[in-house]
């Protein structure tokens, strides 16, 4: 089942939601022990620029996928990995 690009569109914004949170805690404690210390807005603008562009990336590739690609891909397991698997295995 393809994903319309909505539902990919929705995926990506709750996935980057969740991941920004947690950016936010993790660069927190990380930060510190490279000698950084950025203030809390400063972290704020950092995680937004890596989420933007994170979120972007994400739903590019979901795209891909979601047409010529994924069956390239699929096409190319199927040639490579369950041939080998399993040598009755047809590819078209």
């Amino acid at each position: 089942m393809n994903q319309t690009k909505l539902l990919s569109a929705i995926e990506v914004l709750i996935d980057s939601i969740t991941g920004f949170i947690v950016a936010m805690g993790v660069q927190s404690f990380i930060f510190p022990m490279y000698g950084m210390h950025p203030s809390h807005g400063v972290n704020f603008q950092l995680t937004c620029w890596f989420t933007v562009a994170s979120m972007i990336r994400r739903y590019i590739i979901r795209r891909c996928f979601n047409g010529s690609l994924g069956a390239y891909v699929t096409n190319l397991l199927a040639k490579h990995i369950y041939k080998k698997i399993d040598p009755s295995v047809k590819v078209g």
